[in-house]
């Protein structure tokens, strides 16, 4: 019975505390009231020596001597020793400019993060104040937030284009609360898992709707928009559209930040922003990349309490080792007063590519100890091939840290560990206030978690190894109390027969399958001892003494075990005859190779728009078996390896290759041993990101080793050539293609207006970047070859206006030859949107004979600069900031005077205009594709005006109402002449009848009788 409840307390205790070690905790101290813990990462350091490291950030320390305040925050690193008082802080950001800004209260540290083995360190201060108009009424302070970034050594490396503080992408831009003039960049930052970005979240913007940032920074071609990979942001980085930011006014979006690929899609990779104050109750928001520049929403998950900060932290974790990530969602401020809930943490499990809002697991916390304050993806802290998380409520009692394990069904919902900051060795509160893990830092394979609070300590906890032990009884045999069955003939004994196995990780320190020499023998040493009794045992006389080992058989007995070599000689010795061949091939995304030309003996990469390219090996082996064969591939800067391809491998050969953290080394297994006559042949990826500018080529060492003797293994230098390679082309229209000249000849001082010049010509030139944008390779330009003069010097062509559409840069010089006389301008030009017609409707209809009569007394004629017969000045017009096209618009007036005067005898001439493009960069590996020796030529035909004009087409409708108009007139004039009796008809015999006129005779009254009438 005393055996069983032994059992049961030591499994009560170990089920109770679990893994991580809290009996022997590292902790350590920091600078009072500093907020020493505010951010804690894990860092190894890898050169120039190998070191692990705490990260610590402390937001409230105090200022460095040249920062010109007394509180900046900082950043510290603490080496993994008993100690609690040796970290020591970070020295950057030494320095001021008092006119441009402020680092007074600026919180460096809020934010700290490290990329692991390695790996790039960054410090943020979401409080860095940006200044303006210092000491005048109107001085303005803008919280913009700034980042840094160091080097593994936690040193900024000049050299390096991605360390520095440069992380400040709210600046030159609009610094109001309505925009990005309080960013609070770096609230949240991170590195994606594959090292290709870094991300910020700034909540201020937008009036603090909040945006989340992404950017890969280096001397490469991703900083050079070669590969047009970002930079990306919510609401789009160029256009800064607040509308595309699907959250209402103070959202806080990027208040928390994490990323992962197996969000939505295996194989791309998706950020998941926290916004805690989304309609009162908090948001996550899960977004992808979308070229060129937006993060565009996927999915919205929203909080169900009211003021419960959903989303205040956030992290991905693979709980059920299914691939996809699931979701973890800290809402420290949810509030359920009837079951004293303080704080909660919602996990939503991936369906294989989104996340059902209402389907959810929802751990909840003691009450106002604000669980779920932070929320950490910890790695597999125990080794059962399933991720794990940790919670923190740094205000329940002292502050805790709760253990969740994964698993197959996903999370176990019970903690397995309760880590309270009173238990520790040394006591600390506000414990769990911010978790870092998923790094082993006392190399016993487990990751360790460590753990900030605000009391200015943090805590690493190492996970200790895990032993599965199997404890199971055999056999009982039953008691039978008529059998005396001990050996005393006296007592009743019984046999019961128990088999205990157990299973640790590692499982073997030294595994048979995995022996790597088998050329040389193992070495096999025995020894043997005689087990003394006890010191402490009392005195016996009468006890029998111990025995001892003779003397002479003490020397222990050692022996060889040789292994069978049967592809070696009958010396049985091996000797190899090893050897490779290279050559680099390009790389499509569905893992087809195509080998690179040859330029002068070497291979020559023409760099474009692909991300990697592949290096072909073969390895052949034509003497004795070849044991521990490798291929190994070291790779300088600008090459990274990315994995590897079979091409030609034996089918019960498995071939394995592995790289270290930043990719500058690969090696890869070829066999132990590789047999004789066998050939491998395998792909090796490499990533081009850091190919740049600079990079003239590339010279990769490879190299065989085996411990088979082969003489006169020397590494082999593959060299590449490289060149970039811009595809811009231009093309170019007259509008009209054919104009004439006519009036009369007049003097230069007497153009007082454009029309006095002569015909409006206008010219469209379009620049087309059919691969990617130029980015920083350097400033591209077009060259327009302009005709402005005959060669007697006096005008040909008189450019009025130039205009630069899709550039930034929409200069062109020399300025002060456009419209170099200052005519008026009277605003007329051509529409290159309306529809052409037909050519027949555009054209003259003139006879051919009048043609043949009018053009057989003239001559034709070429004005071209390139021929000597026109003179050219050269209009150099700005690309910089050119994405995928650009268009140079030209309005100009042809000079008619000068061809009056000097081609009244030519009866058509043709005026040449070219463009061309170029581009002012530093490097000479730079070529321009299918780029012609003179430029695109565009045509303007010149002739008089003749005496015939040219016939234009009616509308028919016009037609139609003319000839009823007439129609209408016509029978009007009838109407009226009818009515007239014009159309009575006249006979013969009243054309000559003759007419009588009668008098008649009437008589008139007398005197008296006209009185009689009056009266």
């Amino acid at each position: 019975m005393a055996i069983a409840a032994l059992v049961s307390l030591l499994l009560m205790k170990h089920a109770c505390a679990f893994n991580l070690d809290t009996k022997e905790t590292i902790v350590k101290k920091g600078p009072a009231d500093s907020f020493f813990g505010f951010s804690v990462a894990l860092h190894r350091q890898a050169s120039p020596q190998a070191a692990n490291w705490l990260v610590v950030g402390a937001p409230k320390a105090e200022g460095l001597s040249h920062q010109g305040a007394k509180s900046t925050g900082g950043m510290y690193r603490c080496p993994i020793t008993d100690s609690t008082s040796d970290c020591e802080r970070v020295i950057f950001d030494n320095d001021v400019d008092a006119t441009k800004e402020s680092k007074e209260d600026q919180w460096m540290g809020v934010t700290v993060r490290s990329q692991g083995y390695g790996g790039k360190l960054m410090a943020c201060a979401h409080r860095y104040e940006k200044r303006q108009y210092v000491g005048e009424s109107a001085e303005t302070r803008s919280l913009m937030g700034r980042c840094y970034v160091l080097s593994q050594n936690f040193k900024i490396d000049e050299k390096d284009e991605m360390d520095g503080g440069g992380w400040k992408f709210c600046d030159h831009r609009t610094l109001s609360h309505a925009r990005f003039g309080v960013c609070q960049q770096g609230t949240d930052a991170a590195f994606t898992p594959d090292f290709h970005y870094v991300y910020f979240g700034a909540p201020g913007a937008y009036h603090w709707k909040g945006v989340v940032h992404a950017s890969q920074k280096n001397n490469t071609f991703y900083e050079m928009d070669i590969f047009n990979d970002g930079p990306y942001e919510t609401g789009d980085e160029n256009k800064h559209r607040e509308e595309l930011v699907p959250v209402p006014y103070n959202s806080y979006l990027g208040f928390s930040v994490d990323s992962a690929k197996g969000i939505t899609d295996q194989k791309r990779l998706s950020f998941v922003a926290g916004a805690p104050r989304t309609n009162h109750t908090g948001a996550v928001m899960i977004l992808k990349i979308k070229p060129p520049h937006m993060l565009e929403p996927e999915q919205i998950i929203y909080g169900e309490e009211l003021a419960s900060s959903f989303g205040y932290d956030v992290t991905v974790v693979d709980l059920n080792n299914d691939g996809w990530q699931d979701l973890v969602v800290g809402a420290p401020q949810y509030f359920d007063r009837k079951n004293e809930i303080g704080g909660a943490v919602y996990v939503y499990m991936n369906l294989q590519g989104s996340y059902d809002e209402r389907s959810y697991v929802r751990l909840d916390g003691a009450k106002d100890s604000m669980f779920g304050l932070a929320v950490a993806n910890i790695k597999d802290i125990n080794l059962d091939k399933f991720e794990d998380i940790a919670v923190g409520a740094p205000y329940d009692g002292e502050g805790k840290v709760f253990i969740f394990l994964g698993k197959r069904s996903g999370l176990e919902i019970t903690p397995t560990q309760i880590i309270s900051g009173s238990e520790l060795q040394h006591r600390i509160q506000q414990f769990g206030y911010s978790i870092s893990g998923g790094i082993d830092m006392d190399n016993n394979v487990y990751p360790d978690v460590l753990v900030g609070s605000l009391s200015d300590k943090v805590a690493l906890l190492r996970a200790r190894p895990v032993i599965l032990p199997t404890v199971y009884i055999v056999s009982i045999e039953d008691i039978d109390m008529e059998k005396k069955t001990c050996k005393n003939g006296i007592d009743i004994c019984m046999k019961v027969q128990a088999c205990l196995s157990y299973k640790a990780k590692p499982d073997s320190y030294n595994a048979a399958e995995d022996i790597k020499d088998k050329l040389r023998a193992i070495p096999v040493e025995l020894s043997y001892h005689i087990k003394e009794a006890s010191q402490h045992q009392p005195l016996q006389v009468d006890h029998t003494l111990s025995p001892v080992l003779d003397v002479s058989t003490r020397k222990p007995v050692t022996a060889k075990i040789n292994f069978i070599k049967e592809g070696c000689g009958d010396d049985n010795i091996c000797q190899s005859e090893m050897s490779l061949r290279y050559y680099y091939c390009s790389h499509s995304e569905d893992d087809t190779f195509d080998r690179l030309k040859r330029v002068d003996g070497h291979q020559v990469l023409s760099l474009k728009d692909q991300k990697t390219l592949a290096l072909e090996v073969e390895v052949e082996n034509t003497g004795d078996d070849a044991y521990e064969a490798h291929f190994q591939l070291v790779l300088p800067h600008s090459v990274s390896y990315g994995g590897h391809r079979k091409k030609e491998v034996p089918e019960d050969f498995q071939l394995v290759c592995w790289g270290n953290e930043n990719g500058s080394l690969a090696d890869c297994d070829l066999g132990n041993p590789m047999k004789r006559d066998q050939r491998i042949s395998f792909y090796m990826i490499l990533g081009t990101s850091g190919i740049n500018v600079d990079t003239y080529e590339i010279n990769p060492m490879l190299k065989l080793n085996t411990t088979s003797e082969q003489p006169g293994l020397k590494a082999v230098e593959a060299k590449l050539k490289v060149v970039i390679e811009l595809s811009l082309a231009v093309t170019g229209v007259v509008r009209p293609i054919h104009t004439e000249f006519g009036g009369e000849v007049k003097g230069e001082s007497a153009m007082k207006t454009e029309d006095d010049v002569g015909s409006l010509i206008e010219y469209k030139f379009q620049v087309m970047n059919t691969g990617k944008s130029i980015g920083s390779l350097g400033n591209a330009y077009i060259n327009i070859s302009w005709p402005a003069e005959i060669t007697n010097g006096k005008w040909l062509l008189y450019l009025v206006n130039v205009t630069v559409n899709g550039t930034l840069d929409t200069s062109c010089h020399p300025g002060n030859r456009i419209n170099e006389l200052n005519l008026q301008s009277i605003g007329n030009e051509y529409d290159w949107n309306r529809e052409r017609r037909h050519t027949h409707e555009l054209e003259p209809v003139v006879s051919e004979s009048k043609v043949e009569r009018w053009s057989s007394q003239r001559e034709k004629k070429v004005l071209d600069c390139l021929r000597g017969t026109a003179r050219c000045w050269t209009l150099q017009c700005s690309l910089t900031g050119m994405e995928q096209s650009a268009t140079v618009l030209l309005r100009a007036r042809l000079w008619s005077s000068t061809f009056l005067e000097e081609f009244d005898n030519i009866s058509e001439m043709e005026v040449i205009t070219r463009a061309k493009i170029g581009i002012t960069t530093q490097g000479a590996n730079i070529i321009m594709k299918n780029a012609k020796l003179h430029g695109y030529l565009v045509r303007l035909m010149v002739s008089p005006e003749m005496s015939i004009q040219p016939y234009q087409s009616i509308p028919w409708w016009i037609i139609l109402l003319a000839v009823l108009a007439g129609i209408l007139m016509l029978a009007l004039l009838i109407l009226l002449l009818w009515k007239c009796g014009f159309f009575k008809r006249t006979t013969h015999e009243m054309q000559y009848e003759a007419k009588y006129h009668k008098a008649k005779i009437e008589v008139q009254p007398s005197e008296k009788e006209k009185m009689a009438t009056e009266a």
